[in-house]
């Protein structure tokens, strides 16, 4: 993974098994995003439809299940109706834990909003 991820940053190369295949992935999923926007193309068909706005350059990511970042694949999914149901949920953890009583329950709730805010 390190290599990678020197390799990456050096040059550009996206040809590994781990960071190059998501990226690829990521920035596809995004290029299916813009082309669809408002209402994207359905939970079944994020990959595909990210697997079809892959640029000719970027590696091919056909051996991943899915696309491997939630942000993404909402916004390919659902559109940005997708972005907003996670930004709500995220948002529903830190506001319950900003009104629970309990310091320690208080604690968790911010922890388990950020974590899932960070690995999405």
């Amino acid at each position: 993974m390190t290599a990678e991820i020197i390799g990456f940053l050096a040059t550009g190369d996206m040809s590994g098994y781990s960071l190059g295949l998501r990226f690829s992935a990521d920035v596809s999923g995004l290029r299916a995003f813009l082309a669809q926007p408002l209402l994207g193309y359905g939970m079944s068909a994020a990959k595909l439809a990210a697997t079809e706005h892959r640029a000719p350059s970027a590696a091919h990511f056909g051996t991943l299940y899915y696309v491997h970042n939630e942000y993404v694949t909402h916004l390919a999914a659902f559109g940005i109706f997708g972005l907003l149901f996670l930004l709500t949920l995220i948002a529903a953890f830190f506001v319950a834990a900003s009104r629970a009583g309990d310091a320690g329950l208080k604690r968790y709730g911010f922890a388990l909003g950020g974590a899932l805010a960070v690995y999405l």
